[in-house]
């Protein structure tokens, strides 16, 4: 049994940190500060995120950061930069 405040780690990955990489990559794409899943991998390693490639390795959890940074990407103009 494992109590909810120990972090479990399998090879070299700790699942503890790997939750809160996945956490905060879903936060950074419904904020829409980041347009792609390249620029929302390269703000988690800026923020001090380790293992960033490998916890993003599955093709569905990259699909869907990337359908959630699409949508949710606020772009600006040059006309609105302007004002």
């Amino acid at each position: 049994m494992n109590p909810s405040n120990t972090v479990v780690i399998y090879g070299k990955i700790d699942i503890g940190s790997t939750r809160g990489t996945i956490e905060r990559a879903f936060q950074l794409a419904l904020s829409g500060s980041v347009g792609t899943v390249s620029d929302l991998k390269a703000m988690l390693r800026k923020e001090g995120h380790a293992a960033v490639d490998a916890t993003f390795s599955g093709s569905a959890l990259k699909t869907e950061l990337r359908r959630l940074c699409r949508i949710n990407c606020v772009t600006i103009t040059p006309m609105q930069a302007r004002t």
